[in-house]
């Protein structure tokens, strides 16, 4: 065929297995999103290798929306609304998983210990990869996107777990991030159904609810319609990084007491524009 789309092999590069085993991720941002790649590259080195999962902002959903649509009331598991992030094959195949539940004691763990007693034991490795290849199905490419054919995975991921979007962006020459804490929500049968139906059910599903902040919120101020997901709460580690790199965060959700940055941030009110502007940029 000519042009299949690329989502077999986008969807292993970013998993942490291949037909070979257990690998470790190779962080592949999709669409040619150099920014979001940016995004997965930084919350795969913070996490300490956790997969990253490249899906794009599909559709926000409120528990009003949601009851009109299907008459079920959400109002009680996702009261800030959800978003639908769905990308065509580029998710890692992890996020089939709840990687929490596969540690004993992770409730009391870091996503970076999670995911160390991962890698310290073939047993784990071999039980995320069964699960991961159970809950994944790769499905005949939608003809509409993707004329030339080809194979998609789809996978909803479960509900539960705690779940760190980001974004990078560019004003003029200027990197700004963006990172939002929150969690990923197991939706009634006939609304997780419906959402499929009118989006696309043949790629890969995560409904998350940001903390603190409405979906709606979320979903208009991040930017494209792409952004980058980690398992784990990266927030705080995300914003000490980017003050290290003196990239401004435009937007957050982590609490102040949990922030550590240069304190010449407090010199100037905490406003990240002002200070990154001060010290000037570390990267080029």
């Amino acid at each position: 065929d000519y042009n299949p789309n690329f989502d077999v092999t986008e969807s292993l590069l970013n998993s942490s297995f291949d037909w070979n085993g257990f690998t470790g991720a190779r962080v592949v941002a999709t669409e040619n999103d150099s920014k979001n790649g940016i995004g997965m590259l930084i919350a795969n080195l913070l996490s300490g290798g956790v997969p990253q999962l490249f899906a794009d902002i599909r559709t926000n959903w409120t528990p009003a929306s949601i009851k009109k649509a299907t008459g079920v009331d959400v109002e009680k598991i996702c009261p800030l609304g959800i978003i639908d992030k769905r990308n065509s094959g580029a998710g890692a195949l992890d996020y089939a998983v709840d990687i929490y539940k596969l540690v004993k004691g992770s409730q009391k763990m870091s996503i970076q210990e999670v995911w160390q007693a991962i890698l310290a034991d073939p047993a784990l490795q071999e039980k995320l990869i069964a699960q991961a290849v159970k809950g994944t199905t790769y499905m005949n490419a939608a003809l509409t996107y993707f004329p030339c054919d080809g194979l998609s995975s789809h996978f909803t991921s479960p509900g539960g777990i705690p779940l760190t979007a980001y974004r990078y962006n560019v004003i003029g020459d200027q990197l700004t991030c963006s990172v939002v804490e929150g969690s990923t929500v197991t939706l009634p049968d006939k609304v997780a159904s419906h959402i499929s139906r009118v989006t696309d059910a043949t790629w890969p599903e995560t409904f998350w609810t940001p903390r603190g902040m409405s979906s709606y919120e979320y979903m208009s101020k991040i930017g494209p319609n792409h952004d980058g997901n980690s398992f784990g709460l990266l927030g705080a580690d995300m914003i000490t990084l980017n003050a290290m790199l003196r990239i401004p965060v435009d937007m957050h959700n982590v609490a102040p007491e949990d922030i550590f940055r240069p304190t010449l941030w407090d010199r100037c009110g905490g406003d990240d524009f002002r200070a990154c502007a001060l010290l000037g940029p570390v990267y080029a």
